[in-house]
């Protein structure tokens, strides 16, 4: 004990005498630490954490080829054929991330606003926090036009208001029908990040240009 609280005030001196090598010491040792923790967050996230899912070792990303994971894009033909056609996936769903602006009565912003296929919360497992989630003739062609909110936009800026479901908001200058909220620990896409918790979902409808 007695070597430790000397070799800390010989440590003390010398740094008092550098007081700038001492802080380039400090610096450089603050911004390791930080870049191994940011490095350790992102493995943990992407290769170490299951995902939130029941069966989640079974579930399989699908994408062109010659793009990265989250970088490709494929048309609706592709996806149905994908879907209808495989004999090794039990089922496959389709997503696009995108942004969109929510208009209340208090004010406009902007919304993380990834679209799905309709199939995707069975798929996942995922129930809502209250309401539904979208049935098979919403995810047609003309279909209606609902809305999932994520339970951080639900009580932010709704005020976790209890008689959400069946009113109309307006998404991207249309308005929609609020059909369910999503809980806070369904976050799909898992690439868009703590953002989707203040977004909201929309249903993948085929359009005639797909």
């Amino acid at each position: 004990m007695q070597t430790l609280l000397y070799d800390l005030r010989f440590a003390l001196r010398q740094l008092t005498k550098s007081p700038g090598m001492a802080f380039l010491a400090v610096f450089t040792l603050a911004l390791g630490i930080g870049a191994n923790t940011a490095i350790f967050t992102v493995i943990e996230n992407v290769l170490l954490r299951p995902l939130p899912y029941p069966d989640a070792p079974r579930l399989l990303f699908v994408g062109p080829a010659e793009s990265p994971r989250g970088a490709g894009s494929t048309s609706w033909l592709n996806y149905r054929d994908i879907r209808t056609q495989s004999k090794l996936l039990s089922d496959a769903s389709g997503y696009s991330e995108d942004v969109s602006v929510l208009e209340t009565r208090d004010a406009s912003q902007s919304v993380i606003a990834p679209r799905v296929t309709v199939n995707l919360f069975s798929m996942l497992g995922a129930r809502p926090l209250i309401g539904r989630t979208f049935t098979v003739a919403e995810g047609q062609a003309g279909g209606a036009q609902p809305v999932l909110l994520a339970e951080g936009l639900w009580r932010e800026t709704f005020h976790s208001d209890p008689n959400i479901l069946g009113q109309q908001i307006k998404v991207g200058g249309s308005s929609r029908t609020v059909v369910g909220v999503m809980p806070n620990t369904f976050r799909f896409p898992e690439s868009i990040g703590p953002e989707l918790n203040k977004g909201i979902w929309l249903p993948l409808q085929p359009t005639g240009r797909c």
